[in-house]
This record gives structure tokens, sequence and C-alpha cells, in this order.
């Protein structure tokens, strides 16, 4: 009792006896459904539930008979709370119901049947390749149509996948050049790849001498090259990650990888979904499920820009491109689909061991740096190409303070001594 009054003490256990939604395990009727989503500010209509219901978006309600009571009650299976609440979040976001199912489906919380699911994904590939298919049905010939579809102002170009491109050829020719050339790939047209104005340099040299070349500049590079530039290719397989490997091996190169995407119907005109609706049940899951792992290569992404740079190992295109728009999702779907018919194109693409080594060999990398930056936001820094010039223009006591701090975190976590460099 306070000292003076008679209001008795609290208790020291002040915790919420409301049990955690997410927690609940038992059937629940709609009454009781709608109550409980209610408590956590979902207020759903019954004619709306019938409505997601009848969407697939939540289970349908199953007549179970309970113990000691006369007949049966319509109760939903343990776990439709949770679902409810997603749906209910969702729709905060998004208006149309097969959005809303896209969305279950892609984080692994629909249940329903995979048709609509289908429908969606292949409809989200129709739109970037209709244009496209017009201009081909249109001028019939692979040249006349890959100039038509890149004529206009490069400078103009909205997509950050393309200006990162862009930016890597230096010009707008240069994209252009390798724009023109995929779509005369992908129409069915002979591109001269490796047609090298440097071809003849040795025979320039003989005549002319190097100084008189050094005065007319840099011959122009091939298609190829300026293709393996564009794509991030080039620095992909020269770049040395955290763990010491290149993400892509030597003899992979983007022409010969884009060609079997092409060869494989990733990207098929006339018939963009194909390999989603003809897939089953199961590989549509597989496919989900590998697709995601792509999407999650982008939080790789930027850490690596965080200790490299922009376009380190040619991973500023996963920094730049939204990984959960569904076009892209759809995409990579698409290809995750194709993945087992690809792995027999190994020789000159990035579709083998290596990568996937290279790939594994960053995952301590990634749960190390990320656990840091959550544990130690103030020394970001330390990840970051210009740490070394940081901590020299520390005074002593804060170098000394800094290195206190990370051997800290180290013992804290020992498994990350080795797979992360941090300079001290």
């Amino acid at each position: 009792m306070a000292a003076g009054g008679s209001t008795p003490a609290r208790s020291v256990d002040n915790r919420s006896r409301t049990p955690d939604p997410l927690l609940v395990v038992e059937r629940l009727t709609e009454k009781q459904l709608l109550a409980a989503a209610r408590r956590q500010g979902c207020k759903v209509s019954p004619d709306q539930l019938k409505r997601w219901r009848r969407a697939e978006l939540l289970p349908r309600p199953d007549q179970t008979h309970s113990v000691g009571q006369r007949g049966s009650e319509a109760t939903y299976p343990p776990g439709t709370l949770t679902q409810l609440l997603t749906v209910c979040e969702l729709r905060t976001r998004f208006k149309k119901l097969d959005r809303i199912r896209f969305e279950l489906w892609w984080s692994g919380h629909y249940e329903g049947g995979t048709a609509p699911i289908r429908a969606f994904l292949a409809a989200e590939l129709e739109p970037p390749l209709a244009e496209l298919r017009e201009l081909r049905d249109r001028f019939g010939d692979p040249v006349e149509a890959a100039e038509a579809a890149v004529a206009g102002p490069i400078s103009n170009l909205r997509h950050p996948g393309l200006r990162a491109m862009r930016r890597r050829v230096k010009d707008d020719e240069n994209l252009r050049s390798v724009m023109y050339a995929l779509l005369l790939d992908l129409f069915g047209g002979e591109v001269p790849w490796d047609h090298d104005t440097r071809a003849g340099l040795a025979v320039l040299l003989d005549l002319f001498g190097a100084s008189v070349i050094s005065e007319v500049g840099a011959l122009e590079p091939s298609l190829r090259d300026l293709a393996e530039r564009a794509s991030g290719f080039e620095r992909a397989k020269t770049d040395e990650l955290d763990s010491g490997t290149t993400l892509f091996p030597a003899d992979a190169n983007f022409v010969d990888t884009i060609r079997t995407l092409f060869s494989q119907r990733l990207f098929d005109l006339d018939d963009p979904g194909w390999a989603i609706r003809k897939a089953t049940d199961e590989e549509l899951e597989t496919a989900r499920t590998r697709a995601r792992l792509v999407t999650g290569l982008s939080r790789f992404a930027r850490l690596v820009a965080t200790g490299h740079g922009r376009d380190y190992a040619g991973l500023s295109f996963l920094n730049v491109t939204d990984l959960q728009d569904p076009t892209i999702v759809a995409l990579l779907t698409q290809h995750s689909l194709l993945i087992p018919s690809l792995w027999a194109e190994e020789p000159g693409t990035i579709y083998g061991s290596r990568t996937l080594d290279a790939l594994a060999a960053q995952r301590d990398v990634l749960a190390c740096s990320e656990l840091f930056l959550k544990e130690l936001p103030r020394y970001a820094f330390l990840l970051t190409p210009d740490a070394q010039s940081r901590l020299e223009s520390m005074t002593t006591e804060e170098q000394q303070l800094t290195r206190q701090t990370v051997n800290a975190f180290l013992d804290r976590h020992p498994e990350c001594r080795t797979a992360m460099t941090l300079t001290q």
C-alpha cells in the first residue's frame, strides 16, 4: 500500500492477457472471426468476407461438431484470422482482388487454385512484349523492326535499369547500338556481335605507327564488348567480392547467355506466359521459391554498393529495379521455370555450379553485414570504400573507441571474423 493512501500497489506483471491473434490455433465461427479481426483494427462485413472467400483469398469454413453440443456449425480452420488480417493490410495498398491474390501467392500465404495466379502472371508479361510484337509484325523485316524500336531520343529513358546501362556505356549511341543488337537478335535477325573496327589494328600500326593511331583516338568496341559492359557482365567477371571470388566465371558472356534465354523462349512475343500456363502446380511453387531467392539478391547488391561503389560487380541493376513489381516477378517466375533446360546450356553462360558457388559464398558476408548495420549503424562507414580515410581523420581516442566497438561485435559474433573484412 502506498504511504498515506489506500490505493493498492500495481502488479509488476502488466502484460496484456489478450492472446496474440497470430497464436490463436482454434477454429472460429464467422462471428468470432469478424470480432477478432475487428479488435485488431480490421473491420470487415459479412458480405465482404464472402467476396474474399469466393476470390479464394480466404479458406472456406467447414461444418464441424463440438463435443457436448447438438448439431454442427460452420467454423474456419486455424490460421484464418492471420490470413484475414493479411488481406486487410493488403487491401489498404491494393484495390483489385487479383492483385491481392497475387501478393498472397508471392508471399506464400495463398492456398487457393492456381488458375487465377497463372492468368495474372501471364497478363503481366503481355504489355512489355505487345509493342515489340506489333513492330515485328508491321515491318516483317527484323532490321527495320529493330531500327524502329530504338528510334527516338535515348536520353528520355525512364526505366532505371536502362539508365544504368546508359551510364556504363558512356553515351546514348552506344546504348542505342546495344538495344538495336538485342532486338535484332530477338526478332530473328543476324547480329554482327563480333564485327570489330579494332580487327585491323595491327595492320594500321604497321602502316602508320602508334602515334598516328593515338591521335585518331580509341577505336569503336564490338557490339559484344558494348553488351558485356552495358549488362554489367564485364565487371561481374572481374570485380572480386568479399569472399575472394567473382560473381560470374571468366568464360561466361552476356551474348551467349541472352541468346540462350531467347532460344528457350523466355521472351516469347507470340505467347509471353507459355511456361507459366504449362507448368504443374508443383513446378509453379518451385519457381516461386526460386524467384524469391533472386529478389533477395537486391539486399546483397545494396551491401556490395555500400562497400565498393554503385556499379561494383555489375550489380547496380538490382539496386535500381523494383524486384517486387508484378511484371518483374512474372518474368523471374518464367525464368525459374526454365532453369532445368537452361542448365543444359551451361558453357558460355552464367548457368552453372560456378555461379551458384559464388553466390553461396556471399551468404555469410550478407548475414554478417546486415547484422553489423543493425547493431552498429553509426559505424556503417566501415563497410564503405573510404573507411580508411575516415578512420585516419579521427582522433586517437575515436579510433580506439571504434576498434573496441568492432572487436566487441566480433566477439559476440565470432562467425563474422572470417566473413567480414572490416577496416580498423
